[in-house]
């Protein structure tokens, strides 16, 4: 009975728990292992954003090709053909700001109704956190515009400004209406659209554009000819090594003496 009692009372030792050492040790490998996988996890969920706004941008690429089919190869500049914020209202939906028109014909392209935020989702990037040019920064451009993606504005409405570019500004103006692919030098290097901040991004009038994929200057962009690139844009240049941004390879000799 004795030795009975004896490994009774050592259960009963056994069964109190943790030791303070020991709960310690517990949390401080619990945090180490914290401390080593968050910042994997944000790179995984960053990059899954990432490969998820490529492929609406693929689908989106796929309505330009029905648009150019049913229209003469001809790129959409709105309703009058004056170009002015084709480059935002060609899809997506009407947006909540109300400052931006309803008809989209790339939505259309893709049985999708322009009026509907839900039926227009891969026009929203997963990564949209703004970041727009005299917007407020929290402000989605999905929100705003009802479309995440902005086309290069040279292919649709130009300014013409005073002063050194006005001239090179002015002869792509009066090329654009009516234009059609077959009048664009290079497709397979032409930026056609990608993550809205792009188009601040290359433009020699504005500041830097912010990017929403963790990597400086990266945009996701689709080309001309519809393939898609993770891209990183120079600030500045009409034409790069690796891709173009002005549609008209004739008017490339105007750009050195305007970027010196």
């Amino acid at each position: 009975m004795r030795k009975k009692n004896s490994t009774s009372g050592d259960n009963t030792k056994r069964a109190k728990g943790f030791t303070l050492v020991e709960l310690l040790v517990v949390m401080a490998i619990i945090s180490l292992l914290m401390a080593i996988l968050l910042p994997t996890l944000a790179k995984v969920r960053t990059l899954s954003r990432r490969v998820l706004c490529r492929s609406n941008i693929r689908q989106i690429y796929t309505g330009w090709q029905v648009y150019f089919e049913d229209n003469d190869q001809k790129f959409y500049r709105g309703l009058n053909d004056g170009g002015i914020n084709a480059n935002i209202e060609f899809g997506g939906w009407r947006g909540s700001s109300g400052e931006y028109g309803s008809y989209r014909p790339i939505s259309e392209c893709l049985n999708m109704d322009p009026n509907s935020e839900e039926s227009t989702e891969i026009f929203r990037c997963p990564a949209d956190s703004g970041g727009i040019l005299g917007r407020p920064p929290q402000q989605k451009a999905y929100e705003l515009y009802g479309n995440s993606y902005q086309l290069n504005t040279l292919l649709v409405w130009v300014p013409v400004p005073s002063g050194p570019y006005a001239a090179l500004y002015k002869e792509i103006s009066n090329r654009l209406t009516g234009l059609t692919r077959d009048k664009v030098s290079e497709p397979s290097r032409l930026l056609f659209f990608g993550d809205t901040n792009w188009v601040t991004q290359w433009s020699p009038f504005f500041p830097q554009g912010i990017d929403w994929h963790g990597k400086d200057q990266h945009y996701n962009i689709a080309f001309l000819d519809g393939h898609t690139a993770f891209l990183k844009i120079e600030k500045g240049p009409f034409a790069a090594s690796k891709y173009r941004i002005l549609p008209f390879s004739d008017l490339d000799e105007l750009v050195p003496s305007l970027e010196k």
